[in-house]
């Protein structure tokens, strides 16, 4: 994997790229906690089908562009810019996993224009998702810690305390038995350290939105989805169930499929690689 950068009007972001620069752009961002590294096996097996496979660190993540805002429109702007700015004026692919799927799904409904294909991983669209969350208890449960970010330096101090502990009992749980890739973890908690608060931040805006911000967001992300939408989800995600995914397909008018990844948690990318990698593929191909 190769190391750029590339400056923007709104900032400058960092990625990692594998593949022929004249290749298909495909560009994929991760989620929280995690870094483009995740997607080390997806970009290697994109590179090989001859694909420029392009995995930016995130708004908020270092070494890319720190400064807000991070709300879920202004940051699926900097997914719409990248497009824009790497693409050449093609039409580019998009994979999202957990926060990039949050936003991408942003992405693809407000600029169908830009975007080929998208692959949202370990989150059912936010609108189906808040819908069905307020008919679980046990998904309450599960995402406990999106509440417990609210508590401002409290939660700063817990996240980086005894060595980002809170940070690993989130990858344990999200995606048990998981083996991280050796220094994995090291460059997780590096990343993070120069970063944060920024990646909590994500979460403390969400819940701050005015009320008319919320309706405004809603009636963006009710927008029917035509950019062909491939749904894939860990059989055992710890995060977030793949029962929240029930009723997402009215939210889409082009060609959406959805599948549980069998074996794999919330880090399917990382628990599955090989058939992540296939069915991005055979997606793209379609």
């Amino acid at each position: 994997m190769k190391a750029n950068r590339i400056e923007l009007p709104r900032g400058a972001f960092s990625y990692l790229e594998e593949g022929p620069e004249e290749g298909p752009l495909v560009l994929l961002f991760h989620g929280f906690p995690d870094i483009p590294r995740t997607f080390e096996a997806q970009l290697k097996a994109l590179a090989q089908e001859g694909y420029h496979a392009v995995a930016p660190w995130l708004r908020g993540y270092s070494p890319s562009v720190l400064e807000g805002p991070y709300d879920r429109i202004h940051l699926s702007d900097d997914m719409i810019a990248l497009a824009e700015a790497l693409g050449g004026g093609k039409k580019v692919a998009l994979v999202g996993h957990d926060w990039g799927a949050v936003l991408g799904y942003s992405a693809v409904a407000r600029a169908p224009e830009r975007f080929t294909h998208f692959v949202a991983m370990a989150v059912p669209h936010p609108t189906a998702t808040l819908e069905n969350m307020s008919r679980s208890l046990r998904q309450v449960r599960r995402s406990w810690y999106a509440l417990f970010f609210q508590l401002g330096k409290v939660a700063d101090y817990a996240v980086e305390r005894k060595d980002f502990a809170l940070i690993e009992k989130l990858w344990r749980d999200w995606s048990p038995g998981l083996q991280m890739p050796t220094g994995y973890l090291d460059e997780l908690k590096g990343c993070l350290a120069e970063s944060l608060p920024a990646p909590i931040e994500y979460y403390r805006t969400q819940a701050s939105l005015s009320p008319k911000r919320v309706r405004d967001i809603r009636a963006q992300g009710e927008q029917a989805i035509t950019v062909p939408t491939l749904h894939l989800h860990g059989a055992y995600d710890g995060c977030m169930g793949f029962e929240m995914s029930e009723g997402e397909e009215r939210f889409f008018r082009g060609r959406f499929e959805k599948h549980a990844v069998p074996g794999a948690g919330h880090f399917l990318q990382l628990d599955q690689p090989d058939e992540v990698s296939a069915r991005i593929l055979a997606w793209l191909r379609s």
